[in-house]
């Protein structure tokens, strides 16, 4: 599959529940406020990205620290 980029939108207040974001990269967004939760496969880099106020299933919060590159146990 190929990889998919959303590269510098403006994603204020998007609606984006449970949808599947197989391979899709989000960088230089600015997503406040938007609702992820129960959404899945996406790949966010939270340095790069406003995420003030946005909303995530804490079981998928752990895709947040993929661009951290931490290990998580």
């Amino acid at each position: 599959m190929s990889r998919k980029y959303f590269e510098e939108y403006d994603l204020i207040d998007a609606n984006f529940k449970h949808i599947c974001f197989e391979y899709t990269q989000f960088t230089q967004c600015n997503m406040t406020r938007s609702d992820f939760r129960g959404t899945y496969g996406y790949i966010i880099d939270i340095q790069s990205n406003k995420l003030k106020k946005a909303k995530f299933s804490f079981l998928e919060v752990r895709n947040l620290l993929i661009s951290i590159d931490i290990v998580i146990d």
